[in-house]
């Protein structure tokens, strides 16, 4: 990445979770991002807070979206013989928690490891604490 584009400091803008996902613990990255020399919003830290508060229901839709968007035709064909294995979130696991630097709204994306596209793997992105898209991770980077 090059030095003037978004990145993670070190000072508070990027650690580590525990989080639990769909009945399972795990450890993720979580990034609030800024520019290099800013420091954190304060939104930033409200926005993580809260996402904390609600993190069983906004994973349990990521989980109904994550669902939906694999049976697209082209994310089929990502798995052995077009077929969606039985259990996929074996397949797919939390990464990471991004807050965007957004002022006007809140906006934010859970990322996912996913096996089969590990090039793009996954994001879940939302705004004011409603779905809003799903795709490649970079939709929200």
């Amino acid at each position: 990445m090059k030095a003037n584009k978004r990145c993670f400091l070190m000072d508070n803008s990027f650690f580590k979770e525990e989080v639990e996902c769909w009945g399972r613990k795990f450890e993720i990255d979580v990034s609030l991002t800024c520019y290099e020399g800013e420091k954190v919003l304060d939104s930033q830290i409200r926005t993580f807070q809260n996402i904390k508060g609600k993190l069983n229901e906004l994973y349990d839709i990521c989980k109904i979206k994550i669902y939906e968007y694999v049976k697209i035709d082209e994310l089929r064909e990502l798995f052995p013989n077009n077929e969606i294995p039985e259990n996929i979130f074996k397949f797919i696991i939390p990464k990471a928690i991004i807050v965007t630097r957004h002022t006007d709204v809140d906006y934010f994306g859970f990322l996912f490891y996913f096996k089969y596209d590990r090039e793009n793997d996954m994001c879940v992105s939302f705004k004011d604490y409603e779905f809003y898209q799903i795709g490649p991770e970079y939709i929200i980077l």
